[in-house]
C-alpha cells in the first residue's frame, strides 16, 4: 500500500515499510484476511492510501469508491 508523506509518519510505526520514497511517501505491507477489511482501511485513509497489489484488492477499492 502506498502511503502519502502526510500519513507515512504514523504508518511507519504500525506497518512494515517495504520502500521509502524520495518525496517522503512510503510503501508498506498490510497483511489482510478479508478483502472487505482492506477496502475499509484504505477508504479510511481519505486519499492518503493506495493499494498497489494484489490486483483484486486494488480493483475492489476502485469499485468501492465508484459506488
Amino acid at each position: 500500500v502506498w502511503v502519502s508523506p502526510e500519513r507515512a509518519r504514523w504508518l511507519r510505526e504500525e506497518r512494515t515499510v517495504v520502500e521509502e520514497l524520495a518525496d517522503g511517501a512510503v510503501v508498506v505491507e498490510v497483511p489482510f484476511g478479508s478483502r472487505d477489511w482492506l477496502v475499509r482501511e484504505v477508504l479510511k485513509g481519505v486519499g492518503d492510501l493506495v493499494v498497489l497489489e494484489p490486483g483484486e484488492a486494488r480493483v475492489a477499492v476502485a469499485e468501492a469508491t465508484a459506488a
